[in-house]
């Protein structure tokens, strides 16, 4: 009985200090100097907006303040954005790489050289008689390097224009006489250098891809300057007399080309390639010492890689 008696008193002034704090919260605030209240008499009471039933969505405003960890959303700035790759406008580029020729028929001025005698007397191929046999002595030379420099401008991503200069240089390696023609010496080892100089005016296509990988191809059309020269030994092996000195000749020649690649866009401004270039010309003949010797023309394939550069 007294345990119920000892509950109930506990229960009564905890209810009585309860109704007491009440009462000083709702107590109108003195103003200094025992003025009317701060708050006209009217009493302050703190109240805390709760999220509302809508939808399952809580209610917007500061109630949305215990999702936010206390962070401010006015400072909260979005990731800037990836600048897309553009391909129109102007760029440079260039390449280096190898090339190869493809062996140049010819007609000799004069019957070939193809050996001496053990009394030095000269073993020869009558060029006329290659004629009559539909045959035709062959340069080889072997594999040079290459390089070109570009500047175009690309009217959007898909399309542009290009001026191209291009120098390669090749090795003379032998003169090649078929059809036993020269009882088995159809093979004469030559000295000397072949230089192509083209100058293109290329157009080219090409189409941008999500991964930043680009095929491109065109084709081009120029001159191709080229300037051949023989060494004295090797003289008498394309039809000329052996004049004790290596023998030059130049040529001013339209040609063509066509190529075709793949480039890695680097950033919005470099890209990196690789491209195969395949280039020929039409029949020529040579001025200077070489003058008289008709060539069938110039056939090259190259590959090369470079770098572009877009402004």
């Amino acid at each position: 009985m007294r345990h119920a008696q000892s509950i109930l008193v506990w229960i009564l002034t905890f209810a009585a200090l309860s109704t007491g704090l009440r009462s000083a919260e709702a107590a109108p605030v003195a103003a200094p100097g025992g003025g009317a209240p701060a708050n006209g008499g009217k009493q302050v009471q703190a109240t805390t907006a709760a999220p509302q039933p809508g939808n399952g969505q809580p209610a917007q405003g500061n109630g949305d303040a215990w999702m936010n960890f206390g962070i401010d959303e006015s400072v909260i700035q979005e990731e800037p954005k990836k600048k897309k790759i553009t391909l129109k406008g102007q760029y440079f580029r260039t390449d280096v790489g190898v090339g190869e020729v493809e062996p140049i028929a010819f007609r000799p001025d004069g019957d070939i050289v193809v050996g001496r005698t053990k009394d030095g007397g000269a073993i020869t191929v009558d060029s006329d008689e290659l004629d009559r046999k539909g045959l035709r002595p062959e340069i080889n030379t072997e594999a040079g390097v290459r390089a070109a420099i570009a500047a175009g401008y690309n009217f959007n991503e898909y399309v542009g224009v290009e001026f191209e200069i291009q120098a390669q240089y090749a090795r003379l390696g032998s003169v090649n006489i078929g059809g036993g023609v020269t009882n088995g010496n159809t093979h004469i080892d030559t000295g000397g250098s072949l230089w192509q100089i083209p100058v293109f005016v290329n157009l080219a296509v090409q189409y941008p891809t999500p991964w930043n990988l680009t095929p491109f191809a065109g084709v081009g059309g120029g001159l191709l300057f080229a300037y051949t020269s023989i060494d004295q030994p090797s003289v008498e092996a394309f039809g000329l007399e052996d004049q004790g000195k290596r023998v030059t000749g130049t040529v001013l020649t339209p040609a063509y080309q066509w190529f075709g690649g793949l480039r890695w866009e680097i950033s919005k401004d470099i890209g990196l390639y690789g491209m195969y270039k395949f280039m020929a010309t039409g029949d020529y003949s040579y001025n200077g010492d070489m003058e008289g010797i008709e060539f069938d023309g110039i056939e090259t394939h190259s590959y090369s890689g470079g770098l572009v550069f877009r402004y």
